[in-house]
């Protein structure tokens, strides 16, 4: 005897799974048997759906997921801009103490050379204007660290720094801009989305609890090979 058995698997327009089994036997006799079921999945339990649901909320998560990124390099660049900005308005105010220490110390020295000052205070001012110069050259450095951070976030070299305008769109109402940063906040948006996917996963793993309702159809032959026999 000879056997044979088989699984074929396609998918309907509506997306439910079908399957076709088909077997086949062989006899001594010269009689072969062959069969084909088809299996029509009618009812679920609501798994399929909810499994659907999963996948699209996950999808919407990880697109909220990526506006968090996004955010977070705009935050990065906007943070560096504004910083980069401040020191250079600290360094020109270090550069205007300088030269405020280098003509108190010259007005000092002419007093000493007319008599109406003592040594102490031109060592005073030496004193101050040596600070000064070194608060100056610490702030200079500070800038040029927050210009090379600046470059590396936007790959654009710092010319030309305006102040920074504050955004017209911020909300004074501080009830109003928690209910907007809970409505609009991708990282919100991101844990919503993955609560939901969630749930539904829930859902589907129930649905597959459930009884489960599909149309099988079959149908099968026998052909016998000796009414095919010459005399």
């Amino acid at each position: 005897n000879f056997e044979s058995s088989g699984t074929l698997r396609s998918s309907t327009n509506s997306g439910t799974l079908k399957n076709a089994f088909f077997n086949q036997s062989r006899s001594h006799n010269h009689t072969v048997s062959s069969g084909l079921t088809l299996r029509q999945s009618l009812y679920s339990g609501g798994s399929t759906q909810s499994e659907v649901q999963s996948a699209e909320a996950a999808v919407l998560a990880q697109r909220a997921k990526l506006m968090v990124k996004e955010q977070e390099v705009i935050f990065n660049a906007v943070k560096a801009y504004i910083e980069l900005w401040a020191q250079g308005t600290t360094v020109k105010v270090n550069e205007q103490n300088v030269v405020a220490l280098t003509n108190t110390l010259k007005a000092t020295q002419e007093k000493l050379a007319a008599g109406e000052e003592n040594r102490t205070s031109v060592a005073q001012a030496e004193g101050k204007l040596a600070e000064g110069k070194s608060e100056l050259e610490l702030a200079k450095a500070e800038y040029e660290r927050l210009a090379a951070v600046f470059t590396q976030i936007t790959n654009v070299l710092p010319k030309d720094l305006q102040k920074p305008i504050p955004p017209q769109c911020v909300s004074n109402n501080i009830e109003e801009a928690v209910q907007n940063a809970m409505s609009f906040n991708p990282n919100f948006i991101y844990a919503r989305f993955i609560h939901l996917s969630s749930v539904h996963d829930v859902e589907a793993t129930e649905g597959r609890l459930r009884p489960q309702v599909s149309l099988d159809a079959s149908v099968k032959r026998n052909i016998d090979f000796q009414r095919f026999r010459y005399p």
